[in-house]
């Protein structure tokens, strides 16, 4: 059995915490997040935290991401696959960015330069904690045991038993940040 490293983005939401006494987990930052007219990067080690971000939304500063880059993806990735891991990337919902398309294509590119290893890009359909509460389980079932392609398996089962339950004062800052125009916003 092929060892395997699993990765997802900052999206996930994870802290110490959640991942405390798991397999290691790498998260891939989001590379341009702008908040009133400056740029941070977002993630584990990026230049702003969560609270930082939402703090400065609550002020009424206004925020806006960008997807992860190709280049990004290769740096992240292309080590494990240097050094004999397969990955599985959990990836931010396709429902509300692109970023699952973009990593899928420069995924596919890494499969041609290292055809030997095995490399799944899993679109969770999730966000946020939600996203890093089924990040956890994966790790989890990682632990426990599973291939790669089990998990993946299991991914793809249980992606759509994480509730997402969230609340927003303003509808604004969810327009501004660049969210897809098909989410349905209502109102009451």
């Amino acid at each position: 059995m092929a060892d395997y490293q699993i990765f997802t983005d900052a999206t996930a939401d994870l802290t110490a915490k959640m991942v405390e006494g798991l397999p290691s987990v790498k998260v891939i930052p989001m590379l341009q997040v702008e908040i009133g007219g400056k740029e941070y990067t977002y993630g584990s080690s990026g230049t702003i935290t969560a609270e930082e971000f939402y703090g400065l939304q609550r002020s009424g500063q206004f925020g806006s991401t960008s997807q992860i880059n190709p280049a990004v993806y290769l740096e992240y990735l292309e080590p494990d696959l240097a050094e004999g891991r397969d990955v599985l990337y959990l990836c931010f919902t396709s429902g509300m960015s692109g970023t699952y398309q973009t990593s899928r294509l420069c995924m596919d590119d890494l499969r041609e330069k290292y055809p030997e290893r095995k490399i799944v890009c899993a679109d969770t359909l999730c966000a946020s904690v939600g996203e890093g509460l089924l990040v956890t389980e994966a790790l989890k079932k990682q632990a426990e045991g599973f291939t790669i392609e089990e998990l993946e398996d299991w991914v793809m089962e249980h992606r759509l038993q994480v509730c997402h339950w969230f609340s927003v004062d303003t509808f604004d800052h969810l327009r501004h940040g660049g969210r897809k125009a098909d989410i349905n916003f209502t109102t009451k």
